[in-house]
């Protein structure tokens, strides 16, 4: 479900960009005649270090290529403070993530705010299968774990800390 998701993310950042056929660059963005080779990550904590370690020789390899262009590691949501540590110790390129990688993609500060307006409204109306919305089965999901979970646990309180601790320590 989070590689789905991550392929979603990025053929929505492929509409604001060109294709790109180098190795390590989802998308390219060309800015004031300068291109940008960019890997397109979902979110701030994707990736593990060996995985950094080869996009960051991957991109600065495409920016070697090309003279006088850009690579940069993207991350569709999030803010500089949730980038992990990982990211931030082994990706050796420009980083940029959230509302900063939409408004720079697209051009549009308010990029991020019609990409979630159109996310809900289809999160609405899709239907899923006969009957039942994308939304309604997220909701429903979202009641079985909590009830699963209070099984579990407990609802709240003193009682449900000290069965967490009990269960999983």
């Amino acid at each position: 479900m989070v590689t789905a998701f991550g392929f979603a993310l990025q053929e929505v950042a492929k509409t604001f960009s060109e294709g790109t056929g180098v190795e390590g660059a989802d998308v390219l963005k060309t800015k004031n005649g300068r291109h940008h080779h960019i890997q397109v990550k979902s979110g701030p904590n994707t990736i593990p270090k060996d995985m950094a370690q080869r996009l960051t020789q991957l991109l600065q390899s495409a920016q070697r290529r090309n003279q006088g262009s850009i690579a940069i590691f993207g991350m569709c949501y999030g803010t500089p403070e949730q980038v992990s540590n990982i990211v931030e110790q082994y990706i050796e390129v420009d980083t940029i993530v959230g509302r900063k990688f939409w408004e720079f993609i697209s051009d549009d500060p308010n990029c991020i705010d019609e990409i979630y307006d159109i996310a809900a409204e289809v999160s609405g109306d899709y239907e899923v299968e006969p009957g039942k919305t994308l939304k309604q089965l997220l909701d429903d999901k979202i009641s079985e774990l909590q009830a699963e979970f209070e099984k579990l646990y407990g609802v709240s309180g003193d009682k449900m800390w000290n069965q967490i601790l009990r269960r999983n320590s």
